[in-house]
């Protein structure tokens, strides 16, 4: 008997063990990792000295081979339509284009005075999209700034002439 009971003594205690070692490896493998939220990026701008209408006129020609959507000088907006196919923005760094990809640029010129001097703040965003096939809608992705970039300094360029 004694033989029995040492027998069943090992089987409960390698039972206990093996729940425990189970509820470990579960709550452990079932964690979930932290999912982080992107960090905000501050939109690209730039604040520029001369007159309204000239910043305006400057933001007009950086944009001019973009489908334009909104184009209000006195609120100081510029959105273009959506941006596809061919006329897509080319990053150096890429050199096949994605696939299912749109987006559109929005402008917001802002008046402002500093210190007594008119002040022009332009504030250039892009909203991109993707879709990775027809039947799942478009989900947004994030902008590298690349292009808002090049559009602000295309600006800068255009105000200075």
């Amino acid at each position: 008997m004694r033989q029995g009971t040492a027998s069943i003594f090992r089987i409960q205690s390698f039972a206990i063990d093996f729940t425990f070692l189970s509820l470990i490896l579960m709550a452990l493998g079932c964690a979930e990792m932290e999912i982080n939220d992107p960090p905000v990026k501050e939109p690209v701008s730039q604040v520029f000295t001369v007159s309204y209408e000239k910043v305006w006129r400057a933001v007009q020609l950086a944009t001019r081979r973009f489908p334009l959507k909104i184009n209000v000088y006195d609120a100081g907006v510029l959105e273009t339509d959506y941006i596809k196919g061919d006329k897509l923005f080319s990053d150096p760094n890429n050199t096949k284009p994605p696939a299912g990809v749109r987006y559109k640029i929005i402008v917001h010129a802002i008046k402002g005075t500093i210190d007594n001097q008119n002040r022009i703040k332009v504030i250039v965003q892009k909203q991109a999209k993707s879709q990775s096939d027809f039947f799942t809608g478009y989900r947004p992705i994030d902008s590298n700034g690349l292009e808002e970039k090049t559009i602000l300094y295309r600006i800068s360029r255009y105000a200075d002439l």
